[in-house]
């Protein structure tokens, strides 16, 4: 029921929340579905546990942050002008025999690296979005932070902690950047807040 009314209060209206049984080999997070009303968020049985609420909170807000700021959507229109560029140029070299392997090794190695810059920008503006999810909320939610700089220290030590059995997972992947970059990226919003004077 806290989690329905924190997902709500967010702006995602209706989504079906669903503890993900991995027998606690598992501290991790995701929301499936395209469409609204069929969208799920999975919460795994060992975040849950161990997680203090704060921080569970702010793990919450950062999936919230992703459907709010359309960042899936984002993320598969970024390849579309890759493809219609090539699709665009290729009647120009029907003639060339190495066009088309070429080409096709350029459009699949651009794409992997457009989705990998998207992936990783699209996961930074989540955090950031997610603290100012959570300073919004906190006269709501008792549990979340009341400013940005708290959220961004909160969601820090969520990532810290989820990834602590497996420290390999906090070095930059092809679709998330690295724990240590994250915490350093919602470092530095924290500090422009302040400066500007933005709780």
């Amino acid at each position: 029921k806290w989690i329905k009314g924190l997902t709500q209060a967010a702006g995602l209206g209706k989504i079906e929340v669903a503890i993900w049984n991995t027998n606690k080999r598992n501290m991790n997070a995701v929301v499936v579905g395209f469409v609204s009303p069929f969208r799920k968020l999975l919460l795994s049985d060992q975040l849950i546990e161990r997680l203090p609420r704060t921080q569970l909170a702010m793990v919450i807000l950062h999936e919230a942050a992703h459907l709010k700021r359309r960042h899936l959507p984002l993320r598969m229109l970024s390849i579309i002008p890759i493809w219609g560029t090539a699709a665009a140029i290729s009647p120009w070299f029907e003639t060339s025999q190495w066009f088309a392997p070429t080409g096709s090794i350029s459009c699949i190695l651009l794409t992997l690296l457009t989705l990998r810059w998207v992936s990783h920008r699209t996961e930074h503006d989540a955090d950031i979005e997610a603290c100012r999810i959570a300073a919004s909320l906190s006269d709501q939610f008792n549990e979340l932070p009341d400013s940005f700089e708290q959220a961004g220290r909160e969601l820090s030590r969520a990532l810290l902690e989820v990834t602590s059995e497996r420290t390999s997972s906090r070095k930059s992947s092809w679709m998330h950047p690295g724990v240590l970059a994250r915490i350093s990226t919602m470092r530095a919003n924290r500090e422009k807040s302040v400066v500007l004077g933005i709780s």
